[in-house]
């Protein structure tokens, strides 16, 4: 085998479609069928041509609307350009088809990764998240402790107030009886004899 012959190979395989895909394929559309060997092979050599002839209309299309890569709009043009128009709404739901299970297997994959990542990055995103619990369950409890001081405070400030009062009114109480006292005692002795002053006395003549 020459070196073309390995060139041709290598482009064979690039654009290649599996053979098992193929028979499944075929095993759908026609289960009762039997193919030869022979037949498989041709069946593949056309679908190869028809996917570098698409191919070919496709990339025209894409360089036709200056664009460098070629997306689903320009092989439904490449379809248009072939005559084959009539599977454009088939192309259309085998793309949307095709968005969901990539989705679906982008999914997947993120969801594999993730249950395979390594333990000790698990651990320490385990661990951080464990200092934020705990850093605000203690400015909680900060928190409470600091109204129950003011609250503490405020009480015993009510509590002094309330007592300082009561003295002011207790002193106010004993000086209102003294002055009484002393009125009394005035008004009914003689500041001078110290004895009783009759209201009925004359007067000096």
């Amino acid at each position: 085998m020459n070196n073309s012959d390995l060139e041709t190979t290598k482009e064979d395989d690039e654009i290649s479609i599996p053979r098992a895909a193929l028979n499944k394929y075929v095993k759908v559309l026609i289960p009762e069928a039997r193919l030869t060997n022979e037949t498989r092979e041709l069946l593949l050599a056309c679908c190869h041509q028809f996917i570098h002839s698409l191919a070919t209309k496709s990339n025209d299309a894409c360089s036709n609307a200056n664009k460098k890569t070629i997306n689903p709009e320009h092989v439904i043009q490449g379809l248009n350009m072939m005559g084959l128009d009539h599977y454009v709404e088939e192309t259309r739901t085998a793309n949307e088809e095709a968005k969901v299970e990539l989705q679906g297997r982008r999914s997947l994959r993120a969801s594999y990764k993730f249950k395979n990542k390594n333990s000790t990055e698990l651990e320490e995103l385990m661990r951080q998240q464990q200092e934020l619990f705990d850093q605000a369950k203690a400015n909680l409890v900060d928190e409470t402790v600091v109204r129950n001081e003011f609250s503490a405070a405020q009480q015993s400030t009510h509590s002094f107030q309330s007592a300082f009062l009561g003295q002011e009114q207790s002193a106010g109480m004993s000086g209102s009886s003294q002055l009484l006292a002393s009125g009394v005692q005035i008004s009914g002795y003689d500041s001078q004899n110290s004895k009783p002053i009759d209201d009925d006395e004359d007067d000096y003549d």
